[in-house]
């Protein structure tokens, strides 16, 4: 096996990704050049031989399917996130030492399920920026994940609120920055998927600090920018 430019552009966007489904990865790389029914066998195809040759590792998901009054196993989907060969080459065409890079979610250590849909779900609203990047709709000029937002350089540059006198930090699910031909100057957002796990006035918690974030000139501080939404 040899790894294609196609192989390798998505061992690199696994790095930011983390993981990715194989409609996720058909619906990024797999989409130009031949019918759909092609290019979705080819996709199976690599993803396929990039998992036995060990540059992917895959997670498959839990289904559960509603059978009268039974519950049957479904067929699962693999999601897929980069293996030790991956992990590799991702670093090499990067050129940073793997050691640098996040660690790529286990598929033995997966325990908290919702979670990962969660991420899946995120995940489905920045292939559609990236597509359009990849069709010069836009220009993705930064960006930062979940992970990089969590960590100690961005702790004390988030949105907090304060509630019965104690301090929460709210931590967006990403953070980017879009430039569009027709505007003037690029759009910077804050990203949070919502599959209404959460309370409302935890919802609402969010919101305001996001708000006062803005208006206390914050987003300007730590951002460059007074208009982050």
């Amino acid at each position: 096996m040899y790894l294609t430019s196609r192989d390798r552009h998505l061992l690199v966007r696994l790095i930011h990704y983390r993981l990715l489904t194989t409609h996720q990865i058909e619906a990024l790389l797999f989409h130009t050049g031949k019918t759909p029914r092609s290019l979705r066998t080819q996709c199976q195809r690599r993803l396929q031989l990039l998992y036995h040759h060990r540059y992917l590792a895959r997670i498959p998901l839990r289904v559960t399917l509603d059978v009268g009054t039974q519950h049957r196993e479904g067929r699962k989907p693999f999601v897929y996130t980069l293996d030790k060969l991956g992990l590799d080459e991702a670093a090499q065409m990067l050129g940073q030492k793997r050691s640098h890079l996040d660690s790529p979610p286990r598929p033995d250590r997966i325990r908290d399920w919702r979670k990962l849909a969660h991420d899946i779900s995120i995940n489905d609203t920045l292939i559609v920026i990236d597509r359009l990047a990849q069709a010069n709709q836009l220009q993705i000029t930064s960006f930062l994940t979940q992970r990089q937002l969590k960590s100690s350089a961005y702790k004390d540059k988030l949105p907090t609120i304060n509630v019965n006198g104690t301090r929460k930090l709210k931590e967006p699910d990403s953070y980017f920055t879009l430039s569009f031909p027709h505007l003037p100057r690029p759009i910077h957002c804050f990203y949070e998927e919502d599959q209404s796990t959460e309370v409302k006035s935890e919802w609402q918690e969010k919101v305001t600090a996001y708000l006062q974030y803005r208006h206390q000139g914050l987003a300007y501080q730590h951002f460059g920018c007074s208009y982050l939404s």
